[in-house]
């Protein structure tokens, strides 16, 4: 029986280590979406019909238009994946709470002796 808790144990702090890199994950997809929000911002402030793309050491010339379009395409697949890892994240946590609660019952049932 104690071997069994010390497996749970070990599941529980890999379910809690994905959880991490889950959370890591949307930190990382929420500031792409500000700084992608922010240039589709300062896009809708341009009249001119070009703006500059930097690539690389050299800035190259892009209808703005093209530009937008990209902006617009870069944060819908940035929210598309930040509701993928909601939902994996809702999922994970689901997974941690019942995890935590097994671990609970086998100690409970383990009692004085098992110590």
């Amino acid at each position: 029986m104690a071997q069994a808790l010390g497996k749970e144990v070990s599941d529980l702090r890999k379910i809690q280590k994905e959880l991490a890199r889950i959370e890591s994950m949307i930190q990382d997809y929420v500031l792409k979406k500000h700084e992608n929000e922010m240039v589709r911002d300062e896009l809708q402030l341009v009249t001119d019909g070009n703006v500059y793309k930097l690539i690389g050491p050299a800035l190259i010339p892009q209808k703005l238009d093209e530009a937008r379009g990209n902006v617009d395409k870069r944060l819908e697949f940035i929210n598309k994946e930040i509701t993928r890892l909601d939902k994996l994240k809702a999922d994970f946590l689901k997974k941690n709470e019942e995890k935590q609660e097994k671990i609970m019952k086998m100690q409970k049932d383990l009692g004085p002796r098992g110590k």
